[in-house]
């Protein structure tokens, strides 16, 4: 199930509701205080990485569309995640 929330305190009261077992965020300030709950979390990078180690998408290709379409990522993270995504 995915249920899309916008604003920080709803998505906490749901992902303790839901128990969550891992909460998927890219924006700084949520990701820091639900860490600091307890939660896992992941953001769109890193469910590009999964996909990419499973072989269903090529990282480059696919963070450069990212990118393109106006996601914005640091010149690390993109390095990183090519080589946790496999790419060089």
């Amino acid at each position: 199930m995915i249920t899309v929330v916008s604003n920080t305190g709803p998505l906490i009261a749901l992902a303790k509701e839901l128990n969550a077992s891992l909460v998927l965020i890219d924006e700084r300030i949520p990701r820091e205080t639900l860490e600091l709950l307890g939660f896992s979390i992941t953001g769109t990078v890193g469910i590009l990485i999964r996909a990419a180690n499973d072989g269903l998408i090529g990282m480059k290709e696919s963070l450069d569309g990212l990118r393109k379409k106006g996601f914005w990522m640091s010149d690390e993270l993109y390095s990183r995640a090519l080589r946790m995504g496999g790419e060089r």
